[in-house]
């Protein structure tokens, strides 16, 4: 991890130094803010990456409790997002994928799985972690 983080500053520092970074910072500051253009200052995504190395579980938890909002229906996404909330300590997010997952999409192949990783960390909790 120190590596990749070492790795990544080296890229940043070298991209923000770039010709490129200075070309699109200065068409950024000459466009209107109501132009059509959307204004992304890290079209590259290296401020993003940045932030998810800081603290990667919190940018996923951020993500994930956004994601699921936006997309009930999607029974990969809750499944996939289940094991999130759990390392983050969010059970009753944990609690409400779990449920969608069993009542809204019980056949397909991604509920049974999602649904065993939930009841397995349920049953290791004591009571006062439950509440």
């Amino acid at each position: 991890k120190d590596k990749i983080k070492t790795e990544f500053e080296l890229e940043m520092k070298a991209y923000k130094e770039s010709q490129e970074y200075k070309d699109l910072m200065d068409t950024l500051k000459k466009i209107e803010e109501e132009d059509d253009y959307r204004n992304d200052p890290d079209p590259q995504g290296h401020n993003l990456f940045e932030k998810c190395m800081e603290n990667p579980g919190k940018r996923a938890l951020e993500v994930a409790t956004k994601m699921v909002g936006h997309n009930p229906e999607s029974a990969e996404l809750h499944a996939k997002c289940i094991p999130v909330f759990l390392s983050n300590g969010k059970l009753m997010l944990a609690l409400k994928s779990a449920k969608l997952l069993k009542e809204k999409h019980a056949e397909h192949p991604k509920t049974l799985p999602a649904l065993r990783k939930f009841f397995s960390l349920w049953t290791s909790l004591n009571d006062d972690q439950k509440q």
